[in-house]
C-alpha cells in the first residue's frame, strides 16, 4: 500500500497553504480576525500574527506565544508568503529559472467531476496526469473552470434563484383571486 506520514501529505499541499496563509496576511494585515478565533495568538504583533514561527524566543515568551508550547510547531519548512499579488500570478510554468512558488502558482480552477471541489494549478494538473496519455493534463485544464467564473457563476445564479422565486410567490398571491373571480362568476 501507499505508505505517507502527515508531512508528506502537508507537503504536497504546500502551494496552498502558501497561496491561502498569503491571503489571509492581505486580507487581514492587522491579524484583527484570526486574533478573534485563534485566543493564542491575542498577544501577537501583526507582524508576526500570521506567522508566530518567525519571532524571536524572546518575542515569543514576551507576548506568551512559544510555538511548540501555546501554538503549534508547523509541519512545513519554511514557507514562502507574500501579499504582493505578482509573487502569485507571474511566471511561465514550464521555465525552470521560474521559482517553485510562482511556478505552482497562479490560476487556480476547479474540475467540475473532481467532488472534492478543490482548485488546483495548471502545473498541479500536469503533474496529476504523470504516466497517462500527454493529453491527458491538458484535457483536464481545458475542462476545468477558472475559480473566478466559478464565484460569477454562482452570484449569477443566486440573482436567478431570488428573482424566480419572487416571481413563483406573485404567482401564489395572485392565485386566490383568481379562482375567487372564477367562483364568483359561475
Amino acid at each position: 500500500g501507499c505508505e505517507a506520514s502527515v508531512a508528506d501529505v502537508v507537503e504536497a499541499y504546500r502551494t496552498d497553504i502558501e497561496y491561502k496563509l498569503s491571503a489571509e496576511m492581505a486580507n487581514d494585515p492587522q491579524g484583527e480576525y484570526i486574533r478573534q478565533w485563534v485566543p493564542e495568538l491575542r498577544g501577537v504583533s501583526a507582524e508576526f500574527v500570521h506567522r508566530p514561527w518567525a519571532m524571536t524566543q524572546e518575542e515569543m515568551v514576551r507576548v506568551g506565544c512559544v510555538v511548540g508550547k501555546d501554538y503549534p510547531t508547523p509541519l512545513l519548512s519554511p514557507l514562502q508568503l507574500s501579499t504582493k499579488a505578482e509573487d502569485w500570478n507571474v511566471g511561465d510554468a514550464d521555465d525552470p529559472a521560474v521559482s517553485r512558488r510562482v511556478a505552482r502558482s497562479g490560476e487556480h480552477r476547479v474540475h467540475p467531476y473532481d467532488i472534492s471541489g478543490r482548485s488546483y494549478t495548471q502545473r498541479e494538473f500536469l503533474d496529476y496526469a504523470i504516466g497517462k496519455s500527454e493529453d491527458y493534463g491538458e484535457s483536464a485544464w481545458a475542462e476545468s473552470i477558472s475559480v473566478p467564473d466559478i464565484q460569477k457563476k454562482f452570484v449569477e445564479l443566486e440573482a436567478r434563484i431570488k428573482a424566480q422565486e419572487q416571481e413563483l410567490l406573485a404567482l401564489r398571491r395572485e392565485q386566490p383571486k383568481q379562482q375567487m373571480q372564477e367562483a364568483l362568476a359561475s
